[in-house]
């Protein structure tokens, strides 16, 4: 076995051993192929073994507990269907979570108060957390008006958007959100209706308070950052269903970095930057598909993007390195807003 270490992206640890499958029959007929790696703290994990195009030939276990410390695991050299694989080069993935989570539940809206404060949304899209360790949540249609919502590092409900994005201009509900010192920073698409016209935009909000606040630039009464109107017209015919589900919803990501914000525009397959005061147009940069954004503690811009592979570019669009390339079905991550992420 040759031992491969991988790099840590964000806030997922991966870890990977190369193993050669020998072509001496006898060794075909061994039962099982041991590996050991590290855990570097006690986390949640999930593994697999890989070809060498990255292709997942067996999954191992996945949410599977582990200590700290050297671990073993075991591939009896069969694929998903039971097959034994045939001579050659394989790896393993050990995928570590060191999250933790607190199950705080939506059922019977159990939130702490029964009144609209209290009021706990269950359709989230998007969340951030800022330095103080306070927690703002983007959430999709809301019968009490918390668009957005925000708590204090204890769980205590601090405000909510009071219908500002369901009922604003146009009327929509947000796709993901961003915050700095100052402002809150929400994606959102409008009703695919003759008024609302699906715009795709950027609307900001004061953080102290949540009142929404205009863009001094933009050159729109509103003061919002318009993107698109009507997405699901420019979708390209033959579009795989999973990009066209992207595609429609296209300003899937935003993130913070610096004077600028950066949005993931997975319609136009670029990354565009504004002037996160004035919301004018600073730059953007090709890459393909982009759903998922986070900016590091190096100022390096983290690309989620093609559903399953991640990438680190400079924020004036270098591509520094390609990091995974099948992650599963990705969603969104984030960095670290209290220390520089790794």
């Amino acid at each position: 076995m040759n031992l491969r270490c991988g790099c840590a992206v964000l806030a997922a640890l991966v870890c990977g051993v190369a193993a050669t499958v020998a072509r001496a029959q006898k060794e075909l007929l061994a039962e099982t192929l041991g590996f050991s790696f590290e855990m570097p703290r006690d986390a949640v994990t999930s593994a697999g073994v890989y070809d060498p195009a990255g292709h997942l030939i067996k999954l191992l276990w996945t949410m599977q507990p582990l200590t700290a410390g050297k671990q073993v695991g075991q591939w009896d050299r069969a694929n998903e269907l039971g097959q034994q694989v045939a001579a050659g080069h394989y790896e393993y993935h050990v995928v570590v979570n060191p999250s933790t989570y607190e199950n705080i539940g939506t059922v019977g809206n159990g939130g702490p108060t029964p009144d609209v404060l209290g009021h706990m949304p269950d359709c989230l899209e998007g969340v951030a957390v800022d330095e103080t360790g306070a927690i703002y949540t983007a959430n999709n249609w809301d019968e009490a008006g918390s668009d957005f919502k925000k708590w204090d590092a204890d769980g205590k409900p601090i405000y909510h958007a009071d219908y500002q994005i369901r009922n604003g201009h146009p009327n929509g509900v947000p796709h993901a959100l961003a915050v700095d010192q100052e402002y809150l920073y929400c994606t959102m698409g409008g009703w695919e209706d003759d008024h609302n016209k699906a715009e795709q935009q950027v609307q900001r909000f004061r953080r102290s308070d949540g009142q929404a606040v205009k863009f001094t630039k933009t050159g729109r009464e509103d003061g919002h950052i318009n993107v698109y109107e009507w997405p699901k017209k420019h979708i390209p015919p033959g579009t795989p269903a999973a990009d066209a589900a992207l595609m429609g919803l296209p300003l899937q990501a935003i993130a913070v970095a610096g004077h600028e914000l950066v949005v993931a525009d997975a319609l136009g397959g670029r990354i565009l930057r504004f002037d996160k005061e004035t919301g004018e147009a600073t730059g953007e940069f090709a890459t393909p598909l982009p759903h998922a954004l986070a900016v590091d503690g190096q100022g390096r811009l983290w690309v989620g993007q093609q559903h399953h592979r991640v990438a680190v570019y400079s924020l004036d669009g270098k591509l520094l390195r390609d990091v995974l390339t099948d992650v599963g079905d990705l969603a969104n991550f984030t960095s670290p807003t209290s220390r520089r992420a790794r």
